[in-house]
């Protein structure tokens, strides 16, 4: 009988585990290519996914259980199940999770170590990846980092609702760094159109102030469903800042809670109106 999940996944961890440390070998199991490529879709961006593609080497197809990526940009994160089935000649793709960068980041290779089944065996073996690509999001998420730690952007509660648009506010709140903090832009997602009232920005949190509210508008720009239901990032918002006088940086923010409820009502009726 086949280990249940949270078994299969204990001892995906524990095999992870004593590979990294040193404390075992890993096994040679040259079916899956010992490189693979990386890449960072927008459709698993919000979730914090990469897909790294491996290949059979053998004749016959082989059964990817599990897995954890293992980089010095990034936190480690417990191994995940998979289930991905790797055919002769065939690419397949094998998502996993990114842990929280590291900044700055650490030395060495990454790589992704998987679980392999084939012929009722089990064998972890650990893949090469691109450096590049993580390093691209490392470079980014650190860039972000810098910039929240003297202000932190969010969204504020709905307010009143005209003609369509709703009125909320972004708002900069102090945090570590004292430095001062400009908001120069803000964006909207495909869905949602966001703008700031006009002559709000730039807005300036100056050093010493905790807090400042920048009045902005929320407006449906699409309302067909295939868009809705497309869309992987509907209520994540992006502003520009810049810290000290330094460059732009883009940061997200996430409709939440009411905001998110409103926002989610407003493309409802939007939809209503559209197919009417």
């Amino acid at each position: 009988m086949p280990p249940r999940p949270r078994a299969r996944l204990a001892a995906v961890a524990t095999a992870l585990a004593v590979a990294l440390a040193g404390c075992g070998a890993v096994p040679e199991f040259p079916i899956v290519g010992p490189t693979a490529v990386l890449e960072y879709p927008r459709t698993l961006q919000a979730q914090r996914w990469i897909e790294v593609h491996v290949e059979s080497e053998g004749g016959e197809d082989v059964m990817v259980t599990g897995g954890a990526l293992f980089s010095p940009s990034f936190e480690r994160l417990d191994a995940v199940e998979v289930g991905v089935r790797v055919y002769p000649g065939h690419d397949a793709r094998v998502r996993l999770p990114l842990g929280d960068a590291v900044c700055p980041a650490g030395a060495g290779p990454s790589s992704a170590q998987l679980v392999i089944e084939s012929d009722g065996a089990e064998v972890v073996q650990s893949v090469a990846v691109d450096d590049a690509v993580l390093a691209e999001i490392n470079q980014n998420e650190c860039l972000m980092q810098g910039v929240t730690d003297a202000a932190v952007p969010s969204l504020g509660l709905p307010g009143a609702i005209d003609d369509g648009a709703l009125h909320t506010t972004i708002t900069l709140t102090r945090a570590e760094s004292s430095q001062s903090v400009v908001l120069t832009q803000a964006a909207g997602s495909v869905i949602f159109a966001l703008e700031a009232d006009a002559g709000e920005l730039p807005a300036e949190l100056v050093a010493g102030r905790l807090r400042l509210e920048v009045p902005v508008t929320i407006r449906v720009a699409r309302c067909d469903p295939h868009a809705f239901a497309e869309s992987k990032q509907t209520f994540l918002f992006k502003v520009w800042m810049s810290v000290g006088g330094g460059p732009e940086t883009y940061v997200e923010m996430h409709a939440e809670g009411a905001l998110m409820e409103v926002l989610q009502e407003l493309f409802d009726a939007c939809g209503e109106a559209d197919r009417a």
